[in-house]
């Protein structure tokens, strides 16, 4: 048993349980189609009120990991194999590749020329005076929003990407036929971030969900940061692996 008192105090409760029933469904604790525990044995096993665990079995159904039926039960309603996995390292050509064959689906939110975050500017070796391009778009699998990206770029190398352009085409290579550069080197950092109030509404997930935050940056020929990703991948549907060569 989990005693109430030894559970993070920064989130609630029903996040926690959610969270928790969730890994195990996508660890196959719970197998497809296997019912659930009752709720009083949720309550007694998290040691929470009868509140937190209907919450928490509100965000799984609404998330679709489980099926409430009215006399049978709770019972999983996706497997837990449902999680996509990108490769790590290999070519650039291979990275672009792996985003066509995994990620369908997307939508621009918004696309702005204007002034950009510190640490963007930064990054891409420009002064406070040069406009930066912005693109912001969900990426889908299955419908499901998975992630979040933003696309930057000085803004004087990505004219002539449309909002029509994006949302049919891969931005990285967009970019390379408006700026005329050729990407050839990526430099990748992966982190551990929570879902604020801003990315559950992109996201549509919960407040404290896990996440990965990926930062790629894309150098040009001549070794120079030409533009920069920052993407938000849900950590319940997305997974990292690596092959290394001893």
């Amino acid at each position: 048993m989990i005693a109430r008192e030894r559970l993070p105090m920064n989130i609630p409760f029903y996040i926690q349980v959610a969270a928790t029933i969730r890994r195990r469904i996508l660890a196959d604790e719970y197998g497809h189609g296997e019912t659930l525990p009752s709720s009083e044995q949720l309550e007694k096993e998290f040691n929470v009120s009868a509140i937190t665990v209907r919450k928490a079995l509100e965000i799984l159904a609404r998330q679709g990991y489980i099926l409430r039926r009215r006399g049978i039960g709770t019972t999983v309603s996706k497997p837990g194999s449902e999680v996509i996995t990108f490769e790590l390292g290999g070519t650039f050509r291979r990275f672009i590749d792996s985003l066509e064959k995994e990620l369908l689906g997307s939508e621009v939110l918004d696309l702005t020329v204007g002034s950009c975050p510190t640490h963007v500017r930064k990054m891409l070796s420009l002064n406070k005076k040069q406009r930066v391009f912005c693109v912001k778009k969900i990426r889908r699998y299955a419908g499901v929003p998975i992630g979040y990206y933003l696309h930057y770029g000085e803004a004087r190398l990505c004219k002539g990407i449309t909002r029509k352009k994006v949302e049919t085409n891969l931005f990285l290579e967009l970019f390379e036929q408006a700026s005329k550069l050729k990407l050839t080197r990526m430099e990748e950092s992966i982190r551990a971030a929570i879902t604020d109030i801003d990315l559950s509404k992109v996201l549509k997930t919960e407040f404290g969900s896990p996440l990965f935050f990926i930062e790629n940056v894309f150098f040009d020929s001549k070794n120079r940061p030409a533009t920069l990703t920052h993407i938000y991948h849900r950590g319940d549907m997305c997974s990292y692996k690596a092959n290394v060569k001893l």
